[in-house]
């Protein structure tokens, strides 16, 4: 587990924060299916007093059970979970305010879907193309995570310029 990170040095995406019901199946799914590196990991303890519920917008009372962070490429995904009484389960559409994905470059989108499947996530139709000419030949498909995060593949196309790959599939 490496503990150093760079630092941007202007403004820059930083990181996503996730909620997971399970830590371990999380860190999992990313790092065998999508080669994250688990940066570190803590183990709890962090109670939700008045002053970290309102920064963290939600209810005091519960705890921050896990804490977790993995490097993706330039980005970082920050895990959590928590032990709160009042939490709600519910799974987003991808049209309802608030809701997002996660993209993932991928080099063969096909063998990604099958061990997409294979961990326990659900892809949302087939592997698609996308038809607009800047990005010929890119292929995208949408999946649900083992615990219902919205997520997506991506495999880029010789000739299509990565940077706006995600334009291609929205």
């Amino acid at each position: 587990m490496n503990t150093t990170i760079e630092w941007p040095t202007g403004p820059n995406f930083h990181h996503v924060g996730v909620t997971v019901p399970d830590m371990q199946q999380a860190i999992n799914f990313l790092t065998d299916l999508f080669e994250c590196e688990l940066l570190f990991q803590t183990n709890g303890g962090a109670p939700l007093d008045e002053f970290h519920a309102k920064r963290l917008n939600t209810r005091p009372g519960g705890q921050i059970t896990g804490l977790a962070m993995l490097k993706s490429g330039g980005g970082l995904i920050e895990l959590f979970t928590y032990e709160d009484s009042n939490r709600q389960d519910v799974s987003l559409k991808g049209a309802d305010v608030g809701s997002h994905h996660i993209a993932f470059y991928v080099p063969d989108i096909e063998d990604t879907k099958n061990r997409i499947i294979a961990a326990g996530g659900r892809p949302c139709g087939d592997v698609a193309t996308a038809q607009h000419p800047a990005f010929q030949g890119l292929k995208w498909m949408y999946f649900l995570s083992p615990w219902g995060q919205h997520m997506e593949v991506v495999q880029v196309a010789s000739g299509c310029d990565p940077q706006f790959a995600e334009t291609a599939a929205g």
